[in-house]
């Protein structure tokens, strides 16, 4: 019976109105997008992650480390002696750059040690990886690539290449060309592999290496043998499981990905919201038709299985088509998603994102999802009314008159709600808590929303109606008249602005608080590096001999040594940051959040640390606590001087003292010089000298106090460029839901629009009473929406973001955006009702008069 049915009442219905299904569709498809897309992305970057660590592990079960400086390759021979171990291979792996391209991972390998776990293969008609065995273990310059790295590159066997390194450039030949398998296939085949010997000779290692990888025997216990080589090998050094330092960049990622599946779910409450509009006027639309088929006997079930079945075909073609837009946003946004990660947690090398059934899953999920749920109570409210009641209202009416204090009672309560979680000491812990705020006061504006734009409606006709045109008044008093009609509409687009303002809110307030960080705590006039701008993830250390050379140059009164290496501290990756802490503190004024910095302090005397305040928040540090450190020379304790703001790691930092740091960790690498100069000295003409004298050796970026400040802005603005995309897609499916709602009130007003032709209106002013109520309809709602932005981006930061990063930011309010925001969305609002105008304008006036 329902087949039929949805042919004869509802197929049928939704072709007789292609412009109001399109955009119910695109709607819902958008919201299928945004989600998958996020999905894709998120999920092709740490399977990149992942394949690259499989491909370097090979066949390895554990892997032990020991810190950026590595570890003794004589740890290797203690390693195998444990119980349970059957291969050992000591792996020395660091990325490089290559001048032009960016980073290289280069490997070394032992080729004279058990291949049992690494297999390197050859590519061609080649039958041994390398031809010259002798030749190629005494060279200093050697290297294998893989053919993807040769192919990208045009070379070929013989030729050379070069890149950097901490003393400098190298250049390498290529004395062998392998299949892109195992550790070949590593980064995404951005890999150069030399024999372990020669590597070290070449990036200054001694005998040290970074890992050494572990094959256990075939009846060991793997957690077995990981306890056991704890014991022996002491808290010095990490022992894990190969694929669970993956887990590392997925944890850094953590805030990322909340912020964009947040917007996918943000999208998707949208798209219910246009949903559950367009369901409800179609419904209404066809009450009559409804009711006959209760009069004759159908069955309430029956009415409510077959608006939902309704549902779900609108929901499966949208799902189709938001696939499809959801690889093709994946696609396109990866290589900048990449490289937004790679900035600013790790750097990894993506090919493509694969749309796998787990995604189709998903999309038919969220594309069900939000048409059935805006399906539920248009199908039972039609189903339980009265045939008669059915059979006797007009078209136009609405489901039910309503109470106009109840959507006003509702709403306070979701406020009151809002707020309340949102001062609660628990928000600023736990993350649920912080959610469940965010979504009482966005639940909030479903109810308000409505009423208030409804209000400002009858407050601007009431005070300004004199003054106004006709159509003006007239498109008034079809926003009070419908208000019930355009309700969720309104609340989805205020939805919508609300987001755009909440993000805007955030992105404000963090820009703020980090131009203040950047003024106060890192004061420099010039910044050396190599590889990057900036001494995040892929710029190369370089030798601390360089800091001698830059500090006899005129005009330069003290260089600083910074290292910011990677620190595995209780499970979770952070950065510690490591400078002459005596002198830089005369330097700097760090902004201290608890205690306070001394210059013969714990920190200055190199017995302490300063801890950041995300950090300090997460554990529970403060002032005068003892805090413990694994390091390669053994646990090393440190007092806490100080609780600051810091921004290099939103997983947190801890700054101590460079003699400590090279003493413990045996790491005398710098990733960046700031330099000082004396009084009157021009930071341009310092600039220029390095570059010149030393610029192309080390691939230095040199860049002044101004220049390295405007590098952090533009990271930033890259980090929040995904974001912004996402809101204006959710903004978008927003003000298709005004498009819809005025295609069903021009629709239920034919016969009034023909009154108004046949006493003498003109098709222009139909025109314009439709575009005004359209234009209204976006200004009020993007007015309230900046309002409802602005709390929930003041709730946003005190719960949400300082429960899942620790960062407490100033508030600061968005203003550019609020005017962007209001222009824009009456705007978009009033390109949406262009084709209800029209057609509105358009129809005979006697076919109008006699419409039913």
């Amino acid at each position: 019976m329902i087949l039929p049915l949805l042919r004869w009442l509802s197929l049928r219905h939704w072709l007789q109105h292609p412009v109001r299904a399109g955009l119910t569709l695109t709607g819902v498809a958008l919201g299928v997008a945004v989600t998958i897309a996020v999905d894709l992305l998120a999920g092709e970057i740490l399977a990149a992650n992942r394949r690259s660590l499989e491909a370097i592990a090979g066949k390895a079960q554990l892997t032990v480390t020991a810190g950026e400086s590595g570890l003794d390759r004589v740890v290797a021979d203690r390693i195998f002696g444990t119980p349970g171990v059957a291969h050992v291979d000591a792996l020395l792996e660091r990325q490089l750059i290559e001048p032009g391209r960016g980073p290289i991972l280069l490997l070394g390998v032992d080729f004279l040690a058990d291949a049992a776990l690494r297999q390197i293969e050859a590519e061609g008609a080649d039958q041994e990886v390398i031809d010259d065995p002798i030749a190629f273990l005494n060279s200093r310059s050697a290297a294998v690539v893989p053919e993807s790295f040769a192919t990208r590159r045009g070379l070929k066997k013989g030729d050379r290449f070069t890149l950097t390194a901490a003393d400098g450039a190298h250049e390498l030949e290529i004395r062998a060309v392998v299949k892109d398998r195992g550790p070949a296939r590593a980064f995404g085949g951005d890999v150069v592999i030399m024999y372990l010997d020669a590597a070290q000779v070449a990036l200054g290692m001694d005998d040290r290496v970074s890992r050494v990888d572990v094959g256990l025997a075939a009846d060991a216990q793997p957690e077995t043998v990981k306890a056991a080589l704890e014991a022996e090998l002491g808290p010095a050094f990490v022992v894990d499981f190969p694929l669970r330092r993956g887990a590392r960049l997925d944890q850094m990622m953590t805030g990322l990905e909340q912020a964009l599946f947040t917007m996918a779910a943000l999208a998707i409450w949208v798209g219910i919201l246009l949903a559950y509009n367009a369901i409800e006027i179609s419904v209404r639309q066809r009450k009559n038709e409804l009711a006959i088929l209760r009069a004759i006997g159908t069955s309430r079930r029956a009415v409510i299985a077959l608006v939902l079945a309704e549902a779900a075909g609108v929901g499966l073609v949208a799902t189709a088509l938001g696939l499809g837009l959801g690889y093709l946003f994946a696609t396109y946004g990866l290589a900048a998603t990449a490289t937004t990660v790679s900035d600013v947690y790790d750097v990894v090398k993506v090919s493509e994102v694969q749309l796998l059934p787990r995604h189709v899953v998903t999309g038919l999920g969220v594309g069900l999802l939000i048409p059935l749920l805006g399906a539920l109570r248009p199908a039972r409210h039609v189903a339980n009314e009265s045939p008669v009641a059915g059979l006797t209202r007009g078209v136009e009416e609405t489901f039910a008159a309503g109470r106009p204090w109840k959507p006003l009672v509702f709403g306070g309560l979701f406020f009151v709600a809002g707020l309340s979680l949102a001062w609660s000491p628990a928000a600023h812990t736990n993350i649920a808590v912080g959610y469940g705020a965010f979504a009482s006061m966005l639940g909030g504006s479903v109810f308000f929303a409505p009423v208030i734009v409804s209000g400002l409606a009858q407050v601007l006709r009431r005070a300004c109606g004199r003054r106004l045109w006709a159509e003006h008044v007239v498109a008034l008093d079809h926003v009070v008249r419908d208000r019930r009609r355009a309700a969720l509409n309104v609340a989805s687009l205020v939805a919508g602005v609300a987001t755009v303002i909440t993000v805007a809110t955030y992105a404000t307030s963090f820009k703020e608080a980090n131009q203040r960080w950047l003024a106060s705590a890192v004061p420099a006039d010039v910044f050396v590096t190599s590889g990057s701008k900036m001494a995040m993830t892929h710029n190369t250390p370089l030798d601390p001999a360089l800091g001698q050379e830059l500090g006899r140059i005129d005009g330069v009164d003290e260089v600083f040594l910074v290292r910011i290496a990677d620190f595995d501290f209780r499970g979770r990756p952070l950065k510690l940051i490591s400078t002459q802490m005596r002198g830089y503190e005369a330097r700097s004024t760090p902004l201290v959040v608890e205690g306070a910095v001394s210059r013969d302090g714990p920190v200055a005397r190199g017995a302490g640390v300063f801890v950041s305040e995300n950090l300090a928040g997460r554990d529970n540090f403060h002032p005068g606590d003892r805090l413990t450190l694994p390091t390669p020379s053994g646990p090393a304790t440190f007092e806490v001087e100080a609780v600051v703001v810091d921004f290099t790691s939103d997983q947190g930092v801890l700054l101590i003292d460079r003699a400590p740091y090279v003493k413990l960790f045996a790491d005398p690498l710098v990733d960046s010089f700031e330099l000082f100069l004396k009084p009157g000295v021009d930071p341009a003409a310092v600039q220029q000298q390095i570059r010149r004298q030393w610029g192309a050796k080390y691939d230095l970026f040199v860049l002044t106090n101004r220049e390295f400040k405007a590098e952090a802005q533009e990271l930033i603005e890259q980090i929040f460029a995904l974001l912004d995309l996402l809101q204006l897609l959710t903004l978008f499916i927003a003000v298709l839901g005004v498009g819809t709602t005025l295609i069903a009130a021009v629709l239920d007003r034919t016969q009034e629009v023909g009154v108004m032709r046949a006493v003498g209106t003109t098709p222009l002013q139909v025109i314009h009473i439709v575009l005004s109520e359209a234009g209204f309809i976006g200004a009020a709602a993007a007015f309230f929406g900046t309002l409802q932005g602005a709390l929930c981006g003041m709730v946003f930061l005190r719960t949400i973001l300082l429960a899942s990063i620790g960062w407490r930011l100033p508030w600061v309010l968005p203003e550019s955006t609020y005017v962007f925001v209001f222009l824009g969305v009456s705007a978009a609002s009033v390109v949406a009702g262009l084709y209800p105008a029209w057609w509105s304008a358009k129809q005979p006036t006697l076919e109008a008069l006699q419409a039913e």
